[in-house]
């Protein structure tokens, strides 16, 4: 195998390919932090009850959408492997089983969503956010359902 500074390749070469690939990447999390950001001065705005309810939310919400992620994650190198084999029927079993499997934590983890202000009570939060936390919370059962049963699909 020649070096790769020989072809053409060089170090610098390979630092501005993956820099041209990144910048996609940089812009959506610049994006996202910017949204953030604004949710955020919108919610201090309304009053520090808000935004405090929302940031536990949102944590709340986040630590049971990413376990349900990690199922729909394991799915795509065995799709992936399946798929350059050129077997359809490997590809079909594994996002049937991902998505056996996206739909039982979901259903699983849905009382979580239900018993949320039981929950922060339980870990010391102050009443008065955990209430208002819940109702955020009980709005967002249902998408975090349909995201980690829809990861698994838009992947392929």
């Amino acid at each position: 195998m020649p070096p790769a500074h020989a072809a053409g390749h060089s170090w610098l070469s390979h630092f501005r390919e993956t820099f041209a690939l990144g910048i996609p990447l940089i812009g959506a999390q610049l994006a996202q932090q910017g949204i953030n950001a604004t949710d955020i001065f919108i919610l201090g705005q309304l009053s520090a009850l808000d935004l405090a309810a929302a940031v536990l939310a949102t944590q709340y919400y986040f630590t049971i959408f990413i376990f349900g992620m990690g199922l729909a994650i394991a799915v795509m190198p065995m799709v992936a492997q399946a798929y350059g084999r050129g077997d359809e029927v490997a590809v079909r079993r594994s996002m049937r089983m991902g998505m056996w499997a996206s739909i039982i934590y979901s259903v699983l983890s849905l009382p979580l969503f239900f018993w949320a202000e039981p929950i922060l009570l339980a870990l010391g939060q102050d009443p008065d956010v955990a209430a208002r936390a819940a109702q955020y919370l009980l709005s967002s059962a249902s998408r975090c359902s349909r995201r980690c049963c829809s990861r698994s699909c838009v992947r392929w």
